[in-house]
């Protein structure tokens, strides 16, 4: 996944998690196909998770914003634990103002506003 390093799991780990509860197969009703079904089932979430952009119908110019917010939460969470690292540098106070982006995805970021 692009967010493996992040999320610390892959496809097929996450395909695994979500598999069950998103699709329904014969074997609730044999319990001798769990194995195969279980199988394919990851297989179908699998292939939704890595062909996401031609399912959900993802456009380059909203690939290009996601990825660009990705990496600015990224460095911002590596600014905020070397902050927390030496405390010498961090401000004594402000207020947390949280910015929205993408209004069709419920994501924010927070920025810290201070008198400095």
């Amino acid at each position: 996944s692009q967010s493996k390093d992040v999320n610390l799991m892959s496809i097929t780990n996450l395909a695994s998690c979500f598999a069950p509860s998103l699709l329904r197969t014969a074997k609730d009703e044999q319990p001798d196909l769990t194995s195969e079904a279980s199988s394919k089932e990851i297989s179908i979430v699998a292939d939704l998770m890595n062909d996401s952009d031609y399912f959900f119908n993802v456009n380059e110019n909203e690939r290009v914003i996601m990825n660009n917010i990705q990496k600015a939460e990224i460095e911002i969470q590596k600014r905020n634990q070397d902050k927390m690292k030496s405390p010498v540098d961090a401000p004594t106070a402000g207020i947390l103002t949280p910015v929205h982006f993408l209004g069709k995805d419920v994501q924010s970021i927070n920025i810290l506003v201070t008198v400095n």
